[in-house]
């Protein structure tokens, strides 16, 4: 909220804190965050917006942030972010997400594409099968339960 009060006070852009993340536990792994889908609620007014978030790390948050606003007929213009992970591009081009469904062609049993940021579909790249997901899934959730 200090970075979106500092950009409004420093220019003519307006502040538009109407807008709300329905909080929901997201993980801590790169496995639980494939699963995370943050809901948002609130007013939006149609207009150009530019999206403002505390930390970055696969960029979901700001992807389905950027759809609500979109849906909702505003014009998402801009992301920032104060901590990033290794790249603000949140939306993947369509090569990547090529890419993907090359090595998984079943992939869209799993995941909804649409939904997939960059870094997660660069994680999803990195396995060596779909099973492995599921290997690293199953063992994170069994450490848990003893946590």
């Amino acid at each position: 909220m200090a970075l979106a009060l500092l950009m409004s006070a420093n220019s003519k852009l307006i502040l538009s804190d109407s807008v709300y993340l329905q909080h929901t536990s997201h993980g801590s792994s790169m496995v639980e965050r494939l699963y995370y889908h943050p809901h948002f609620s609130g007013v939006v007014k149609t207009g150009n917006y530019i999206i403002v978030d505390d930390v970055y790390t696969t960029g979901q948050t700001m992807k389905y942030l950027k759809n609500f606003l979109e849906n909702r007929g505003a014009n998402v213009t801009g992301a920032w972010c104060l901590g990033a992970g290794p790249s603000n591009q949140f939306e993947p081009n369509r090569l990547l997400v090529k890419i993907l469904l090359a090595k998984f062609p079943s992939i869209s049993n799993y995941f909804d594409i649409d939904c997939l940021t960059v870094p997660q579909i660069q994680y999803l790249l990195r396995l060596s099968s779909i099973n492995r997901l599921w290997e690293i899934h199953s063992d994170n959730q069994l450490a848990l339960s003893f946590a």
